[in-house]
């Protein structure tokens, strides 16, 4: 059986869907799954084990009539047996009806149910973005009880993570914090002043090393939270490819971030992880984890003390790193289109 998985847009969310894309593979464990992504989401599945083949599509670039046509016909031509809709927009789910795809599974939202086969009822009550896409595989018949999302990292990731951090000095016999300052929304993000205080506190009253990891986008927000904090705290932002920023997160004995992807995919590397939240709420979209744990104030960002993190980083610190789980490669990596 061919499946089809049409993605979501934001790389968070897709990490949130992996639990659905493994639940429904152990349902149809002959099934090769093919996941369709914007090409910023590619590298979140493309070493996940139950991913056999990767689509990526740029709506944004291609909206022409006669772009969106072709790229219906090119999905035609694969023969896809059943597509499941994680995205919940129109027009979605009508090019999968023309693409001739039988079987099409998704809620039944912006009036489109008549284009599914299988539509299902959306949650009445906001639910967690895991359960959402984890919704759809149990109206299947999928065992939908592991919500546990995982980021598979590549044979080389942790090598190559290894090299960065020894060109910066860090030293692999000493414990190691990571902090990822950076979001996509403002009122997410921690001041970073305060990010540099705490770093100050893990080098000055731990000696913990400490890295500041970011996307190119967030190079001088890293640079003002390093000059801001103590002698010795480096700056990988922009530095590491999605892989080896998880490689640098799996050596640490700690990540602190805002509620941003980093944030998640240290937590589906295995990394104990002290989630900051403020007017997003973690109970829809907060890491979930045997080592994942959220600090939060509805009252904003702002309202969190330094302190306040600093003593719930050194409780979480405390816990063996051996309690943490075996991490797993994927064997090889998924192919990919890009049309």
């Amino acid at each position: 059986m061919k499946i089809l998985i049409y993605n979501v847009n934001w790389r968070g969310d897709v990490l949130f869907s992996a639990p659905a894309i493994r639940a429904i593979k152990r349902f149809y464990p002959g099934s090769r799954i093919t996941c369709l992504v914007t090409p910023r989401c590619r590298d979140i599945l493309k070493s996940n084990p139950d991913v056999a083949h990767i689509i990526s599509f740029d709506e944004r670039r291609n909206r022409s009539l006669s772009e969106i046509w072709a790229f219906i016909r090119s999905l035609k031509k694969q023969s896809f047996d059943m597509v499941f809709l994680f995205h919940r927009s129109f027009s979605r789910a009508l090019m999968m009806r023309l693409a001739g795809i039988p079987q099409r599974i998704g809620y039944a939202t912006k009036r489109r149910g008549f284009l599914l086969t299988r539509a299902v009822e959306p949650p009445k009550v906001p639910v967690h973005k895991v359960d959402y896409f984890l919704g759809l595989a149990r109206a299947c018949g999928a065992d939908a009880s592991d919500r546990f999302y995982r980021f598979y990292l590549e044979s080389g990731d942790e090598s190559r993570a290894d090299e960065l951090l020894r060109a910066e000095g860090i030293r692999p016999d000493r414990p190691l914090v990571v902090i990822n300052p950076g979001g996509n929304w403002t009122p997410k993000r921690w001041p970073p002043g305060r990010y540099a205080e705490l770093a100050r506190l893990f080098v000055e009253r731990t000696g913990y090393q400490v890295v500041i990891t970011g996307a190119p986008k967030d190079q001088a927000l890293g640079e003002e939270v390093k000059l801001g904090s103590a002698p010795g705290v480096i700056s990988l932002c922009g530095k590491t490819s999605l892989g080896e920023l998880g490689g640098v997160m799996r050596r640490a004995q700690l990540v602190v971030a805002n509620d941003t992807g980093p944030m998640h995919i240290a937590v589906g590397v295995g990394a104990p992880t002290l989630a900051l939240f403020g007017p997003t709420r973690p109970e829809l979209t907060g890491p979930i984890g045997p080592h994942a744990h959220v600090l939060s104030s509805r009252r904003g960002m702002d309202a969190i003390q330094v302190e306040e993190v600093f003593r719930r980083a050194q409780e979480l610190l405390s816990v063996a790193r051996d309690q943490r789980p075996a991490l797993r490669h994927r064997s090889g990596q998924a192919t990919s289109d890009r049309p």
